[in-house]
C-alpha cells in the first residue's frame, strides 16, 4: 500500500530510484516491475551479472561486497555523489554495505527482518518511507 504515490512523488521531484540486488536473475526483477505497472519508476537495475561477477551470494561477506560494488557501479554510472544516495534496505547487510559506502540508510522494517540499527530512521510503511523522505528531499 503506497508503493506507486512514494514512486510516483520521487519521480515528479526527479530523484532516480535504483533496485540493487544480489540476486542472479534480473527476468524475475523485471516481469515483478512490469506486471505491478511500476517499472517506469526506476532509472535502473543493478545485479550481480552488471559487474560481471559470479559468486556465491549465500554468504553476508559476499553479499555485502555486491551491494558494495553495486553502489559503487551507480555512483560512477550516474555521476552522483554518494552524499546524495539513500540506501533503503531491510537487511543488516544493506545496512552493512551503506555503512561501508558513506551512503545514508533508512531501515525498513518488516517481518522479514527485525534488526535493530543505530543512528538510522525506521519505517514500517510505504507512508511511512514516503513522509521520511519528503523531510530529506524537502529542498528539492
Amino acid at each position: 500500500v503506497g508503493t506507486k504515490n512514494l514512486l510516483t512523488f520521487l519521480k515528479l521531484k526527479k530523484i532516480k530510484c535504483f533496485i540493487c540486488s544480489v540476486r542472479k536473475n534480473k527476468n524475475i526483477i523485471k516481469k515483478f516491475l512490469t506486471k505491478n505497472r511500476i517499472n517506469q519508476y526506476f532509472s535502473g537495475i543493478y545485479l550481480m551479472e552488471d559487474l560481471g561477477l559470479n559468486i556465491d551470494n549465500n554468504s553476508s561477506s559476499n553479499r555485502v561486497l555486491i551491494k558494495n560494488s553495486l553502489i559503487h557501479k551507480i555512483i560512477k554510472s550516474h555521476s552522483i555523489l554518494d552524499r546524495n544516495i539513500m540506501f533503503i534496505g531491510n537487511s543488516k547487510d544493506d545496512y552493512d554495505s551503506s555503512l561501508n559506502m558513506h551512503v545514508k540508510f533508512i531501515h525498513y522494517v518488516d517481518s522479514y527482518n527485525n534488526f535493530q540499527f543505530k543512528n538510522t530512521i525506521k519505517v514500517k510503511n510505504m507512508p511511512n518511507l514516503q513522509q521520511k523522505l519528503v523531510k530529506v528531499f524537502k529542498n528539492i
